[in-house]
């Protein structure tokens, strides 16, 4: 399985990306907004799920946020533009239905991670799986495939 991964401290993540790898997923670190805009633009292949981090600094601010910070729900959008010129008019589809997005965040505030999932569901109406930075690597290596199974499988 080929796993996208869209986070600025690739250092964090390497107990997870190592316990993917032992589940046989092939991972493809992207570390900047930037990266992962160019890459929906440029790539002819789908990655078979999405592993987004929330907050992530922003080289060129957007009038949404002049602080400049980009979240990874800023990047479901251009993600879906990149799925439907790959997969043509049944992408919607497929994405609202079947692609398996998780997101790994250090924030704890509950009314903060209430909005961002109303804002991912809102795109196309994906919805997404959360799980904290701090989370055991091995189990979110067991969770996630199983996430992954389950929106796959029967669009859970």
């Amino acid at each position: 399985m080929n796993v996208l991964i869209i986070d600025d401290e690739p250092r964090d993540l390497r107990f997870i990306i190592d316990s993917l790898h032992e589940q046989w997923c092939f991972c493809l670190l992207v570390s900047t907004p930037e990266e992962a805009r160019k890459l929906f633009s440029e790539s002819d292949t789908l990655p078979d799920a999405v592993i987004l981090d929330i907050m992530m600094p922003e080289a060129n601010p957007r009038a949404e946020d002049p602080e400049g910070h980009a979240t990874g729900v800023q990047l479901i959008e251009p993600l879906v533009h990149y799925y439907r010129r790959i997969a043509g008019a049944n992408a919607r589809g497929y994405l609202t239905q079947h692609l398996p997005v998780a997101i790994l965040t250090k924030l704890t505030d509950i009314e903060i991670l209430s909005a961002l999932d109303k804002k991912t569901a809102a795109t196309d109406g994906i919805r997404c799986k959360r799980w904290p930075k701090t989370v055991k690597p091995s189990v979110f290596a067991a969770e996630f495939l199983e996430f992954v199974k389950a929106k796959m499988g029967d669009g859970a």
